[in-house]
């Protein structure tokens, strides 16, 4: 996207390594960020992950071809309707919540009076349960996969910007309906944030916590990392996708109640059977996400 600008939304720690890829990739001529402080802005023009920064939403909007929203779902509908008439005339937004059929649906009927703008949404499969640009990483969507969620009879061009602008961070794109994407992402991401919690809460919140604690090594650690990330945000992404989520968990719940049901009847070449099949499963998705490296 050479002469033209993109403006980030929100300097967290995946906006953030937005603007520091894209900047070290070269990508554009102009990376700004839009942020709610000033001490923000400040800090980000500091670390040089971005040529310009401010609060200023009317002036800096004015300017971009490009806008990644990367704020909370809430924060990115809101913005989208408070700010529809700050956008450049014609030109692209995108962003990279969690969840997209609500979102989208959303973010369309704010555009519905600036018929010129196009929306694409986007959802990187990425990042950490850390939050804030101290925790950013210009080389975070390297190899990642992210899903586009355009619209029947969206703009060509405008999909492909914004795939190009995920290529040059290293990041694979998929295009997918945005209710399939839910349905997707609820089993190999959300669902799997509520396990981790409920074990964490297991674990460490029973008469022999302390003992537990000492217990805990490797497999609690792996298990339940995710345990910490914002419970505020999970809030928010589950509120917005409680069908796909309802039915993930559903699923989980059946395999934990088959291998339950298996102990209690010292089934033990069916427990056996349990774990090969889940090794089997695991085993082959990570030869595949190898070889797609390749």
């Amino acid at each position: 996207m050479k002469n033209k600008t993109i403006t980030i939304v929100g300097l967290g720690m995946l906006g953030a390594s937005i603007a520091e890829g894209l900047k070290n990739a070269q990508f554009c001529d102009t990376i700004q960020a839009l942020v709610r402080r000033q001490e923000s802005a400040d800090k980000a023009l500091k670390l040089k992950i971005v040529d310009a920064a401010g609060t200023d939403n009317s002036a800096l909007l004015a300017k971009s071809d490009l806008t990644i929203l990367c704020t909370p779902i809430p924060v990115t509908e809101k913005f989208l309707a408070e700010n529809i008439n700050y956008f450049k005339e014609s030109s692209i937004i995108t962003d990279i919540a969690s969840t997209k059929s609500r979102l989208v649906t959303n973010c369309l009927k704010a555009l519905k009076s600036r018929s010129d703008l196009r929306f694409i949404g986007g959802h990187p499969m990425a990042g950490s349960e850390k939050s804030g640009m101290d925790f950013r990483k210009a080389d975070m969507y390297k190899n990642a996969n992210v899903f586009l969620t355009p619209e029947e009879g969206d703009c060509e061009d405008a999909i492909n910007k914004v795939s190009e602008m995920w290529n040059a961070l290293g990041a694979k794109v998929t295009l997918v309906d945005k209710d399939k994407h839910d349905e997707v992402v609820a089993y190999a991401s959300q669902a799997l944030h509520v396990v981790a919690s409920g074990a964490a809460r297991a674990v460490l919140d029973n008469e022999d916590a302390r003992l537990c604690a000492v217990a805990s090594a490797g497999g609690f650690r792996d298990l339940t990392r995710i345990a910490s990330s914002n419970p505020t945000m999970w809030r928010e992404i589950l509120e917005n996708n409680p069908q796909g989520n309802i039915l993930a968990l559903t699923q989980i719940i059946a395999e934990l109640e088959l291998a339950l049901d298996l102990m209690k009847r010292n089934d033990w070449d069916g427990v056996e059977e349990f774990f090969a099949h889940g090794k089997e499963l695991k085993d082959e998705y990570l030869k595949k996400k190898e070889l797609s490296k390749l």
